[in-house]
C-alpha cells in the first residue's frame, strides 16, 4: 500500500522506489521463535555474539515483499540500498538469489555493525 501511495502521490514518480530496506534491510519480520521463551530470555541482543538458536531467521517473509514490491503497477525497480547483515543472509541462498537478481544496483551494502 505504501508503494501504492508513493506511486500516486508523488509528482514527477519515475516508477523506482530507491530504498525499500530498513536500519538493516533483512531483519524484516525476524523475532524470537516463541514468545515465553523472548519473556523469560536474559540476552540483551539475539544477532551478537553470535545468532540466538530461538530468533527465527526466515527471510521468506521479505522475499514475498520484494515480489509484492516489484508487482506493483508503475514500479520499474525496487531497490535496497540499506544494510545487509551478511550472517543472517548467507544462511539464505534463495534471500541472497532474489536480492541480487532484482534489488541490487551496484554494489551490495554490508550492515555496518559487520
Amino acid at each position: 500500500r505504501e508503494i501504492e501511495r508513493i506511486r500516486d502521490k508523488t509528482e514527477g514518480f519515475t516508477g523506482i522506489i530507491s530504498d525499500i530496506g530498513g536500519p538493516t534491510a533483512n531483519m524484516y519480520r525476524m523475532a524470537c521463535k516463541d514468545p515465553k521463551i523472548e519473556a523469560a530470555c536474559r540476552r540483551p541482543s539475539c544477532v551478537f555474539p553470535g545468532i540466538c538458536p530461538n530468533l527465527n531467521t526466515s527471510h521468506d517473509s521479505l522475499i514475498s515483499l520484494y515480489k509484492a514490491a516489484r508487482a506493483v503497477p508503475g514500479v520499474k525497480k525496487v531497490m535496497v540500498a540499506s544494510g545487509v547483515r551478511y550472517d543472517l543472509a548467507v544462511e539464505s541462498p534463495e534471500y541472497v538469489k532474489e536480492l541480487v537478481t532484482h534489488h541490487v544496483g551496484g554494489y551490495l551494502k554490508i550492515a555496518p555493525e559487520h
